[in-house]
């Protein structure tokens, strides 16, 4: 076994000075993070949409055990090349708080990323951090879940048009869904 352990060691570093030699670049975080800027830099820029408005607001079921109210702003709702579906997302806390932010979800991933917070006066401010966070099931606060499987990405593969995911919304959405953090 020890034997076995050397040489698939010594088989590695081998290959790891091969490819540093031939000028390749071995595996790294460091390629790793390099990657996932160069997937962000192929997004397009974001431009914020104006500040939600009553009679545009999409309630959407999240969840019997969440107290809170969830609703998407039908006129923010963006289908962009990349395959992400951008939307602004309103949530009405059991306590009378409203939160607003501007979102994003990437179907081919199970992603999302928000790109903004609203503020009373209707203006926005930009995330401080605009990374893309898997999407994960949870107990109470599955919005993102909810609008990745039942409402945006049905199956795992993002909605056909605006007017789909404005249907789904309004109509309960997609009980098949996808499954996030694949």
């Amino acid at each position: 076994m020890i034997k076995r352990c050397l040489v698939l060691s010594l088989l590695a570093a081998s290959g790891l000075a091969q490819a540093q030699f031939y000028g390749h670049q071995a595996p790294t975080n460091h390629v790793a993070k390099e990657v996932a800027a160069e997937q962000d830099a192929e997004e397009a820029p974001v431009a914020l949409p104006l500040p939600p408005v009553e009679t545009a607001l999409i309630p959407f079921f999240v969840s019997a055990a969440s107290p809170h109210k969830f609703l998407i702003d039908g006129n923010s709702l963006a289908i962009e090349q990349e395959g992400v579906i951008r939307y602004t997302l309103v949530i009405l806390t059991a306590s009378g708080a409203q939160n607003i932010s501007h979102e994003g979800i990437r179907c081919s991933t199970a992603e999302r990323r928000t790109y903004a917070f609203g503020k009373s006066n209707g203006e926005w401010t930009r995330a401080r951090s605009a990374e893309w966070l898997k999407i994960r099931e949870a107990q109470v606060n599955r919005q993102h879940a909810a609008l990745y499987q039942e409402y945006f990405c049905p199956g795992g593969v993002i909605v056909s048009s605006i007017d789909e995911a404005r249907r789904l919304l309004r109509t309960g959405g997609d009980k098949v869904g996808g499954t996030p953090g694949r």
